[in-house]
């Protein structure tokens, strides 16, 4: 893909350049820091041009779909947790999503809206003789809502080397909860997740993209009941960890329509979980996946992109199978 046709970058940064859909449905056994992170994340699901948006007043629609598949559950080091036996837990994700460029410019860029509403599943199955953990089943996630600013590319030599942005995510605890479940597609929490997002083009066929997250969870009084440690204890609020991560793509354009590359993301939550204000040190999730990924560009207004990765690290969290992700775009 040549990097100087504008209307493909345009295209190839509104269909990952905004808020996707992973269903990474963090579970935790026989520790008190249950809280654990939202089940519908950006993780690793933006990935090539993902520092480019149209600076152009303009929407787009987008289609997400994502699936794991773990056969494990790792504690806070890294190792499967033998009360855990034969496990098997899929999870599918859908998420459809609109994002508009306004007329605005602040310091230079463009202010842009979109929201994103995911679906799902998650399907739990274990031997009886060990733990069991009950699932939601079918249901909906919660709703993102962002503003973005889009900041102009850097043109050298008549193409662009360089563009990022900056947003900053809300996310409305409206999906699926049953306190009655131990693994829901709602968070039953607020959060708020900023990030940055940069691609820069070192070389006409070569590109570096990265998209740094921070997530801040805010207190709830929506928990699992399993989670509380006592069963006579006087439960008041509890509070996911913040957490970290970063999105990476090191890509090549092979030809003007397709490029492939290394994607992949590392996580890693900063702060224990807390219930009642206090802190649990139970161990933090924390997560490397890597693999190939490939981007084709039907026209000028439809492309797609599809991904898969493979565990790397993880810890305090499912692991042991492989992800796949699915994106399309159509700009209107």
């Amino acid at each position: 893909m040549r990097t100087g046709n504008n209307r493909i970058l345009t295209l190839i940064g509104l269909m990952l350049g905004v808020i996707a859909t992973s269903v990474s449905a963090p579970l935790q056994a026989q520790t008190p820091d249950l809280m654990k992170l939202p089940p519908f994340l950006n993780l690793g699901a933006t990935t090539f041009r993902d520092g480019f948006l149209p600076t152009k007043p303009g929407c787009a629609y987008f289609q997400y779909a994502r699936r794991n598949s773990w056969n494990q559950i790792n504690d806070k080091d890294g190792n499967r947790i033998p009360a855990f036996k034969d496990v098997e837990i899929n999870a599918t994700g859908v998420a459809s999503q609109l994002a508009c460029a306004t007329h605005v410019k602040i310091l230079g860029g463009t202010l842009g809206f979109h929201t994103l509403f995911p679906a799902g599943d998650i399907d739990f199955s274990s031997d009886p003789s060990g733990l069991v953990l009950q699932d939601s089943g079918l249901g909906v996630g919660d709703l993102f809502l962002a503003a973005y600013l889009q900041m102009p590319p850097v043109i050298r030599n008549g193409r662009p080397v360089y563009s990022q942005r900056f947003e900053l995510t809300a996310i409305a605890p409206v999906g699926t909860f049953d306190a009655s479940k131990d693994l829901n597609l709602g968070s039953g929490y607020w959060s708020l997740n900023p990030y940055w997002a940069g691609t820069w083009f070192p070389h006409p066929k070569w590109e570096i993209t990265w998209r740094a997250h921070y997530l801040y969870n805010y207190e709830t009084t929506r928990i699992p009941t399993s989670l509380i440690p006592n069963a006579g204890q006087i439960f008041k609020n509890g509070q996911a960890g913040q957490a970290a991560w970063t999105n990476f793509t090191f890509g090549y354009s092979i030809t003007d329509k397709v490029s492939v590359g290394l994607t992949g993301y590392y996580l890693k939550q900063l702060t224990d979980d807390k219930l009642n204000g206090q802190s649990y040190s139970g161990g933090k999730e924390e997560a490397l996946y890597m693999g190939p990924g490939v981007h084709f560009d039907f026209d000028k207004k439809n492309a797609m992109n599809l991904n898969v990765y493979f565990p790397v690290v993880d810890k305090n969290r499912p692991s042991g199978g492989v992800q796949f992700n699915l994106v399309y775009g159509h700009i209107f």
